[in-house]
């Protein structure tokens, strides 16, 4: 079963822990990356852990969406942050 990557406006398939696309999954820090990896359960309803993680990685993509904007950079700065 696949689905859609979970990163705002992304609508590619999920390749990563069924939340983001290879390049988004790229984009994330690692320790984000391993908590949602963790927390991870194919098949079963997300628990309290999973929806942390991935409030986390909303949370950190917002951030740095809004670092990026007041700064008057593109929010990628070379990196696949789209």
């Amino acid at each position: 079963m696949s689905s859609d990557c979970k990163w705002p406006g992304c609508g590619n398939v999920a390749s990563r822990f069924g939340w983001a696309c290879a390049t988004h999954w790229a984009a994330l820090p690692v320790k984000i990356r391993l908590s949602l990896g963790h927390s991870h359960r194919p098949g079963v309803e997300p628990d309290a852990y999973r929806l942390r993680a991935e409030a986390t990685a909303r949370d950190w993509i917002i951030r740095e969406r809004n670092k990026a904007a007041k700064a008057g950079k593109s929010p990628s700065g070379g990196k696949p942050f789209v």
